[in-house]
């Protein structure tokens, strides 16, 4: 499943930042190193300013992508967008919509945009 749609991802250098960390993990995935994607999730989950609410669907997801399981990966996704408002996502959760070829998920997916 690793890598889906997706050719050259971008490569994210490693910081102290949660969301760029979780950047680099979401990349590190698309480049088929889910290991490493597990081991950035595993330390910031670690971390004492880890906010559960506000990251803890973006962790979920990439979770679920390294697991191959798109329908939960989808749900966490489209969680993070709903909750957070935020682009990324949204367009991650279409983006794995699109891979499960099914457009009704990729319209309310593109409706968070």
């Amino acid at each position: 499943v690793a890598a889906l749609g997706q050719q050259n991802p971008p490569s994210v250098p490693q910081t102290e930042d949660i969301p760029s960390e979780l950047l680099r993990a979401d990349s590190l995935w698309a480049r088929g190193q889910g290991q490493d994607a597990l081991k950035i999730l595993d330390d910031l989950e670690a971390r004492i300013d880890w906010n559960r609410e506000r990251f803890g669907s973006y962790a979920a997801g990439i979770r679920s992508l390294v697991r191959g399981d798109l329908d939960a990966a989808y749900s966490a996704y489209k969680t993070a967008a709903g909750h957070l408002s935020d682009v990324f996502a949204a367009e991650r959760a279409v983006n794995i919509a699109f891979w499960m070829a099914c457009a009704g998920k990729m319209l309310a997916a593109g409706c968070l945009l």
